[in-house]
């Protein structure tokens, strides 16, 4: 699977971009995270802090 593939190349050592709205996946795959809102960076650093980060504004934002 390709899940099987990004971890080969993560043991590897090769540098990869992967972009998803999957916060589990970005989670379990990531050692750094960029979370971009309106094409400038919100937050970045390690996984949990910036999905913590995005799910206490998308939990404080009041819908339209």
């Amino acid at each position: 699977t390709c899940l099987d593939r990004i971890r080969l190349l993560q043991s590897q050592g090769k540098p990869i971009v992967f972009v998803s709205h999957d916060l589990a996946a970005i989670q379990n795959f990531c050692d750094f995270a960029v979370w971009l809102q309106s094409g400038r960076v919100a937050a970045s650093g390690y996984p949990s802090n910036v999905v913590e980060q995005y799910l206490s504004t998308v939990q404080t934002t009041p819908s339209a």
